[in-house]
């Protein structure tokens, strides 16, 4: 194998794997070159020394604020039950729902319905059901309520909406308000466990079949609930005691 690398140089490689072996090497210095040479250098900033003078004024002493720290002194629930705080926004289904709503109802309701307000009537349908318990009001109890803000039509069609989302989720639908993910996990759980027991004690006792078992729920991110929310029994502590009191008496009984 003949390899020209110049006017005047040829080089030859009579054995095959001395060929190869150069052609790598040559490929991979090639490569590296191009990879130098592709870098740009880092530009470094000037420096220019600027000479004391009295143009600036006096020099004015740092001075710290406050000896504290910033403190969240209410909780997530608290501050989301708080009624100066609005903290309900608008999903893709209210967008969706607000646009086929305009478009196949009254015009005067339709105009009345606007973002803003259907956020604050969410908002507060939402407080009102954690801090009360319930998801369903009269119509008395919406017009009340919405006393100021609105129509009662207007309030009526929020209230059909938030509560159809609401039994769809299956939760709350402000985040303060909703319960840990881990929660959730062990209520589908017992749901399903409650629902295969069910299946199971309704086997048919002359065809000796029973219905379709239903899929475990899925895992999923923070399902688990988290190590260190479970106190230790006093037996734990106490048995975790005398194991390292055994250990003490086996190292001094060894050393003696």
């Amino acid at each position: 194998m003949l390899w020209k690398g110049g006017k005047d140089w040829v080089l030859e490689f009579p054995d095959r794997s001395q060929w190869m072996l150069f052609k790598e090497m040559h490929e991979e210095c090639y490569n590296r070159n191009v990879r130098a040479a592709s870098v740009k250098n880092i530009p470094i900033p000037g420096v220019r020394l600027i000479e004391e003078s009295d143009d600036y004024g006096t020099e004015v002493p740092f001075l710290r604020n406050s000896t504290k720290y910033f403190r969240q002194v209410q909780t997530d629930v608290e501050m989301a039950m708080d009624p100066s705080h609005t903290l309900y926004d608008m999903d893709t289904d209210d967008e969706q729902w607000l646009m086929a709503y305009r478009t196949g109802t009254d015009e005067n309701i339709c105009e009345e319905i606007s973002e803003e307000l259907l956020e604050k009537t969410m908002d507060m349908f939402e407080k009102l059901s954690y801090a009360q318990h319930r998801d369903n009001f009269t119509d008395a109890e919406i017009q009340e309520l919405c006393n100021g803000m609105g129509s009662a039509e207007a309030a009526k069609v929020i209230f059909e909406h938030w509560q159809e989302k609401r039994a769809r989720k299956g939760m709350p639908l402000v985040r303060h308000l909703q319960p840990p993910l881990w929660e959730r996990y062990q209520q589908q759980l017992k749901e399903w466990e409650h629902s295969v027991a069910r299946g199971n004690s309704g086997i048919s006792v002359r065809t000796q079949e029973k219905a379709a078992t239903p899929e475990k729920p899925p895992m999923f991110a923070f399902c688990l609930k988290p190590r260190g929310l479970d106190i230790p029994n006093k037996g734990s502590k106490q048995r975790s005691h005398r194991n390292f009191l055994f250990l003490d008496i086996m190292l001094h009984l060894g050393r003696s």
